[in-house]
């Protein structure tokens, strides 16, 4: 509501193509994450953890500050939607980089603990696993292609015989 009430009734249109930047910005914070974690040590979930915060934490910082300093740069500009989308970019910069270094961590502990708790992992991951195995992009896809040829060779003869 504070902000509506600064920028008024052109800051809608801005959210539209703000959305799309911050959620480039955050795919990539969130992949130097990732990226880290499963370059860590193996070893415990707390000290992966931490040795995964010493080296994105600090990667994503400086590419966050400086990102969000440009889009504060354009609030000097005359134009004043360039400056609404300039100001509502960086606080949203500043927000993502404090959501990746919290929310984003504590997803990836449970997820893990899931990993290591249950045999089955996450039904996003199952459904993902299960279409690149039909599609043959695994090993277990050409043994499930077999398996399918297999069964269609049989009904084949049922039918014909």
């Amino acid at each position: 509501l504070l902000i509506r009430n600064k920028f008024g009734p052109s800051f809608n249109m801005m959210t539209v193509i703000s959305l799309w930047v911050i959620l480039g910005i955050g795919a990539d914070d969130v992949f130097v994450f990732v990226d880290q974690f499963k370059q860590a040590p193996p070893g415990e979930l707390f000290h992966r953890l931490a040795w995964t915060y010493r080296r994105a934490v600090t990667a994503m910082l400086v590419t966050s500050v400086t990102t969000a300093a440009a889009f504060f740069a354009t609030a000097v500009s005359r134009i004043f939607p360039l400056q609404e989308f300039g100001c509502f970019m960086g606080i949203l910069v500043v927000w993502n980089y404090l959501l990746v270094i919290t929310w984003f961590p504590a997803c990836v502990v449970v997820l893990e603990k899931q990993k290591r708790r249950k045999p089955h992992p996450p039904l996003a991951f199952r459904l993902c696993h299960c279409y690149c195995f039909r599609r043959g992009c695994g090993g277990q896809g050409e043994a499930d292609e077999q398996g399918q040829e297999q069964q269609q060779e049989e009904a084949a003869e049922r039918r014909g015989g």
